[in-house]
């Protein structure tokens, strides 16, 4: 057979559909790979979290942060109209800043930057399994982990008192756009019936 007859039949015709059809299969089987990596990476950080979240009332909201990530993240999926994989090589970068977060929060002991380095590396590795299209629809989802992170030790205690008095500020006006008779007393709401007073656990 010659040359020419060679490429003319099917099946050196069918190649590079092939090949075209199994680069998808890589890229999703890497992508999955890599998503199994960051979890068994991560699953101490998530333990931790979950400790503080059971035991700290004003973080109790973070089992909500990763089910609404979650939500946000099929919705931009769906939105993306099947746009097809273009990995790129700078996700190395974004995840290897990430994992730089990851150690210093080590080093350090510091929950907060183990919890925030999370999405950091979520977003390497889609951007580079994924391709920027992707990682862009993605961003805000994967940001919105940052709300799984505690905030710093010492901190909480000096946003305490700023957060509950705006906590009062926007209770004050929510009930009087309701048409109740409120009237604020620095953190104590007064009703005609009864005197709210707004704790360090209602400041969120």
């Amino acid at each position: 057979m010659s040359r020419h007859e060679e490429l003319a039949s099917p099946s050196a015709a069918a190649r590079p559909s092939a090949l075209g059809a199994s680069r998808p299969r890589a890229e999703t089987t890497a992508a999955v790979a890599l998503g199994v990596a960051a979890l068994a990476l991560y699953l101490p950080v998530l333990r931790d979290l979950v400790s503080v979240w059971l035991r700290v009332t004003y973080y109790s909201y973070g089992f909500l942060v990763p089910l609404f990530s979650a939500y946000l993240a099929r919705e931009a999926w769906n939105a993306s109209d099947g746009a097809p994989p273009r990995p790129a090589p700078a996700g190395l970068l974004v995840t290897a800043a990430g994992l730089t977060t990851l150690a210093l929060g080590i080093a350090t002991g510091s929950l907060s930057l183990r919890a925030l380095s999370l999405p950091v590396v979520l977003l390497g590795l889609v951007l580079l399994t994924l391709g920027p299209a992707h990682a862009r629809r993605l961003a805000f989802p994967i940001g919105f982990l940052v709300f799984m992170a505690p905030l710093p030790e010492g901190a909480l205690p000096a946003l305490s008192l700023p957060l509950q008095r705006l906590a009062a500020l926007v209770a004050e006006h929510a009930l009087g756009a309701l048409g109740v008779a409120v009237t604020r007393d620095d953190l104590y709401l007064r009703l005609p019936s009864v005197t709210l007073h707004v704790t360090e656990a209602c400041n969120g």
